[in-house]
């Protein structure tokens, strides 16, 4: 049996100290130095929940239908001199850095399955009763 805090440390919020979960559990990792940001797995998400195409004027409005999105960043590069004349290519194509952000609820993820770089990796753990 399973030594539960006192219920007074959880006021009204219900959680696994008062539900336990004894099965296993899962786990997604992503690694970002593999991704490539390709999106396959946003189209295998997308394909795979039914969720909904809203068009190309709703898109432009924000309101795009995602589970999984993939954020992008830029590394910021600066010129030696601060003069335009003297720019190289890699102020005009900077080096991107993609980060994918799931949903974090399925347990067979489509997303996972898709990935082209092999950057996600799924295993399952044990809970802490077995």
């Amino acid at each position: 049996m399973r030594n539960l805090p006192p219920k007074e440390l959880f006021g009204f919020t219900r959680g696994e100290a008062e539900y336990p979960y004894d099965r296993d559990k899962w786990a997604m990792a992503i690694d970002l130095n593999k991704c490539n940001g390709c999106n396959a797995c946003v189209v295998a998400c997308q394909s795979e929940n039914n969720i909904p195409v809203v068009g190309k004027d709703q898109v432009m409005r924000g309101r795009e239908m995602h589970w999984i999105r993939i954020d992008r960043y830029y590394e910021k590069a600066k010129s030696a001199t601060n003069d335009p004349s003297s720019d190289d290519d890699s102020l005009f194509n900077p080096p991107t850095f993609f980060q994918p952000v799931p949903c974090q609820q399925c347990e067979n993820a489509p997303c996972e399955q898709v990935c082209p770089v092999g950057a996600t990796a799924h295993k399952r753990r044990r809970s802490e009763t077995t």
